[in-house]
């Protein structure tokens, strides 16, 4: 989709989010925690892990030394991070999120059950619900 919705911050997050529901897992975009926020969170049962999403516009050299900070402040609250850069997501899309489905299973987080994944559905149906006003005729998922 191209139509930035709430409560993302860029399209590269939003599109990430995307791809990690698609598989069916449990995603928690802009969690709050420690007085800081988190751009996504995957939970399993007992586990959960951060995805930073680094959009190369944003993310310049000052911006850089804000984000490790802060994720070296959370990671001393018990968080584990996974990045992922937009120039590597948009050339390719699979290879860049491959390390990912790794981390998630070193993690013990599985995607969720067939009942789960229909209710991620629904997630994604009501998105394109919202941003259906702001599509062209003729374009197309």
């Amino acid at each position: 989709t191209d139509i930035l919705v709430k409560p993302f911050e860029s399209l590269f997050e939003q599109r990430v989010y995307l791809k990690i529901i698609e598989k069916g897992y449990k995603v928690i975009p802009q969690y709050e925690t420690y007085g800081r926020r988190i751009d996504l969170v995957v939970e399993g049962k007992k586990e959960r892990l951060a995805v930073e999403c680094d959009g190369d516009y944003w993310h310049g050299p000052e911006q850089y030394l804000n984000d490790v900070q802060r994720q070296r402040d959370l990671e001393r609250c018990g968080w584990v991070f996974w990045r992922i850069r937009e120039s590597s997501f948009y050339h390719n899309k699979n290879q860049a999120l491959s390390n990912l489905w790794k981390a998630l299973v070193e993690r013990g987080i599985y995607p969720r059950n067939n009942n789960q994944k229909e209710a991620v559905n629904l997630n994604l149906i009501n998105l394109e619900k919202k941003i259906a006003p702001f599509m062209m005729v003729g374009e197309g998922a």
